[in-house]
């Protein structure tokens, strides 16, 4: 073999022997590349675990604030009982949210509707919501003379649950029955339930043009009595129950609403001039 084929041969050894070199360090690259990005996303992912991240339960978000769902069930159940107890306005006022607030409106509310006195038996079916940063547990009540009401409990920054006092006797600026035997045309703030009549809506007299008017069923939780209620499709208010009905498809929804007769009323119909807030619980939508 002559000079010149040993160094072609030398030079095709080497250059396979540099390719080999040149492939094995891409791959032990590529390994290292892979292990660090392995590393980075199980921290992550550990990271995600310990923080909670994509956990859309309110339950845990109480948990983290250091109540339990059965603590604040506890709780309720404490004011539930006290508030029961109590014999006074003032002593009453000691278990509700705002109390300075309130008092007044439960002397008002009083004098109109006399306490009746229950005793408790259970708090069933407590639901956590959490609405406009406000933390509320709501359930049905139990008495021991077989009856119940549907209370919503406010948790305070003492880690306290406070009665909604309004929301409990559908506190209203009016007492509803005399609203509708004077037929008020000055009218007031009422908590009402809020039926969409979809099937079969009533139009007549001043509202007899279902173009420029949508009917609703008004009712109050003490009272038998109901209104046939009645929004302007111009006016905000219609637009906002619009809004909150295609969100929650809701038929029937607590409301805060303005309430009045008009001029030389026909029958049992209400203009509805405002609504207030879509739930129960004033400055805040459920």
């Amino acid at each position: 073999m002559d000079r010149k084929e040993v160094r072609k041969r030398v030079t095709e050894s080497v250059a396979t022997e540099t390719q080999d070199e040149i492939r094995q360090a891409w791959q032990r690259f590529a390994i290292i590349t892979l292990s660090v990005f392995a590393l980075i996303l199980l921290g992550i992912v550990i990271f995600m675990i310990q923080r909670g991240f994509g956990s859309a339960d309110p339950v845990d978000e109480s948990v983290s604030q250091g109540m339990t769902i059965e603590d604040m069930q506890a709780a309720a159940t404490e004011t539930a009982k006290g508030f029961l107890k109590a014999e006074s306005v003032p002593s009453r006022a000691r278990f509700v949210v705002d109390p300075r607030r309130v008092m007044p409106l439960m002397e008002r509310h009083y004098q109109r509707r006399p306490w009746t006195e229950k005793r408790f038996k259970d708090f069933l079916a407590p639901q956590l919501h959490v609405a406009s940063d406000r933390e509320f547990l709501m359930g049905k009540v139990l008495f021991e003379d077989g009856t119940d009401a549907f209370w919503v409990f406010e948790k305070s920054d003492e880690d306290e649950l406070k009665l909604q006092w309004e929301v409990a006797v559908a506190y209203a600026e009016k007492d509803w029955d005399t609203f509708i035997e004077e037929r008020d045309t000055e009218g007031g703030l009422f908590r009402v339930t809020m039926e969409y009549l979809v099937d079969e809506p009533y139009f007549n007299h001043d509202f007899r043009d279902d173009e420029l008017f949508d009917c609703f069923m008004l009712r109050v939780p003490y009272s038998e009595k109901y209104l046939y209620g009645y929004l302007d499709k111009e006016s905000q208010a219609y637009k906002s129950f619009v809004a909150v009905r295609l969100l929650s498809n809701l038929v029937s929804m607590p409301v805060i609403a303005k309430l009045r007769f008009p001029q030389n009323a026909h029958g049992e119909q209400v203009l509805i001039e405002d609504i207030k807030a879509f739930s129960w619980v004033e400055g805040v939508d459920m």
